[in-house]
């Protein structure tokens, strides 16, 4: 290849890194708006499995996060907020 073929491309990868970096940081800022609404909602009553139906996360991560937020687990046979 020669070196403008060989820009060219590098060029290319570049612009593809910068879309990378774009679309990267508007994922993690909706990631953590996701996270805030489920602290909210199981603050507010949702169950954890209500908030994993209801979101991409598996139950595990929603007991993570209940877990770093300090929320107390639901008790057995407790009611949701409805």
């Amino acid at each position: 290849m020669n070196d403008d073929a060989t820009e060219a491309l590098r060029e290319e990868i570049r612009a593809a890194t910068r879309k990378y970096r774009r679309t990267e940081r508007a994922h993690k800022q909706a990631r953590d708006e996701l996270i805030e609404a489920i602290v909210t909602g199981l603050r507010g009553g949702v169950r954890p499995a209500e908030a994993e139906e209801d979101s991409p996360f598996k139950g595990a991560y929603i007991r993570r996060i209940r877990e770093e937020h300090k929320i107390p687990a639901f008790k057995k046979g407790q009611p949701s907020a409805e």
